[in-house]
């Protein structure tokens, strides 16, 4: 994506914000002259919800060296090898009252602390695995006709997998969650919906994860999404963000910039398949561009029983994401192809409470050779060219 691309595309959503704000502040000020005051307003609706989940991983690459540091290489939330982890504990709040509402959303657990504080991948020294609270999101809306104004502290709208365990397929996240996009934005969207089966909305935040890098010279960050949902049977989403990306791998760079499509087939009651594909890179870093594609197939074994498959390829050059080694300073040449394939076993105990038990292997291709990636460090290994793990997580929602 060139650079007349990327400001074209934030310059579109500057103008998809501005130009949905002159009807609806028309519509406000409309609203505000024809409505006769209440005396006595009516309180707000409540709504209080939330989940709880929890996870045991156990590595066959790394067997005899787990809680060590040296866990599942490459995962995000359910990195650490043995022992049952809290994963995540979350506390919803929404208060509707008319058009305006409020969401507040209260994090506590492990992925907490690799979310917002450490780096994606393996347990090491450099990232927060203890338990932490944190305001995943924090934001207010505002809803006249088919217009939806939004402000505060809210979680991407990129990729087609998402922060809670229970809202994915698969226990484990795909690299594409790990490794492109961001967690969480501040700032302001504008979305418009004509219709239910189709909605735009523009976004403009302050950075990825608002850690904005002292070497940019802003933190402004503009994304688009597109949804179209023609029938039950089909759903289509285009979206795409630029900005600058603080991590220690892009610290040089002056822009990040992603466009993803993500198609969703439910052909039957039982089967549903989906296809998310990205295509990115980053300005002043070189050649640090890559591509990923997540193939996800599900399908219902009965009422309780379900079975999903993620076959996943991300292929990076000059290893800008850090797919060969994380926190590792990419270098012209260094060309990663991360794999993985992941299947997953749910049963639904109850409609709140479900138990998954999943199986993964990964492997790297680095300039078309399988380096020793895996158990790198372990005392009973040299390093592995692949890595097998098994999750048993268990997840409630009240």
């Amino acid at each position: 994506m060139n650079k007349f691309i990327k400001n074209l595309m934030g310059l579109a959503a500057s103008l998809v914000i501005a130009g949905a704000l002159s009807p609806v502040m028309a519509q406000t000020a409309a609203a505000t002259a024809a409505a006769t005051p209440a005396a006595t307003p009516a309180p707000p609706t409540v709504v209080i919800d939330g989940m709880v989940e929890g996870y045991y991983s156990y590595n066959w690459t790394n067997a005899g060296n787990n809680l060590s540091g040296h866990g599942n290489v490459g995962y995000f939330y359910d990195g650490v090898d043995g022992g049952y982890q809290l994963g995540l504990a979350e506390l919803k709040a929404t208060a509707t009252q008319g058009l305006a509402s409020g969401h507040l959303v209260l994090a506590y657990g492990q992925e907490v602390g690799l979310g917002y504080v450490g780096a994606p991948g393996t347990p090491t020294a450099g990232q927060v695995l203890i338990p932490g609270l944190d305001v995943e999101q924090a934001y207010v809306s505002y809803a006249p006709g088919a217009f939806t104004l939004s402000a505060g502290r809210f979680v991407t709208w990129m990729g087609n997998e998402v922060i809670e365990t229970t809202g994915n397929w698969n226990v484990s996240r795909s690299l594409l969650f790990n490794y492109t996009i961001p967690l969480w934005h501040q700032g302001v969207s504008v979305a418009y919906a004509p219709d239910s089966t189709i909605k735009f909305t523009g976004y403009a935040t302050d950075g990825w994860n608002n850690v904005p890098a002292a070497a940019k010279v802003s933190s402004e960050t503009f994304g688009l999404q597109a949804a179209w949902t023609p029938s039950s049977m089909w759903s289509i989403t285009l979206q795409g963000i630029d900005g600058p990306g603080a991590t220690a791998l892009m610290a040089a760079a002056t822009s990040r910039y992603i466009g993803e499509a993500i198609i969703g087939y439910n052909p039957t009651s039982d089967w549903s398949f989906a296809l998310d594909a990205e295509v990115g890179g980053a300005d002043g870093v070189g050649n640090a561009d890559f591509w990923g594609a997540d193939l996800y197939a599900k399908y219902a074994l009965s009422s309780d029983y379900t079975a999903a498959l993620r076959l996943e390829e991300v292929a990076d050059n000059d290893d800008s994401l850090g797919l060969y080694g994380v926190g590792t300073a990419f270098a012209t040449g260094n060309k990663i192809e991360g794999r993985d394939a992941t299947l997953t076993f749910t049963h639904n105990l109850t409609a709140a409470f479900t138990v998954s038990l999943e199986g993964r292997y990964d492997y790297v291709v680095h300039n078309g050779t399988v380096p020793a990636r895996y158990a790198v460090g372990n005392p009973f290994s040299n390093g592995s060219a692949d890595q097998l793990t098994t999750t048993l997580d268990t997840a409630i929602v009240f």
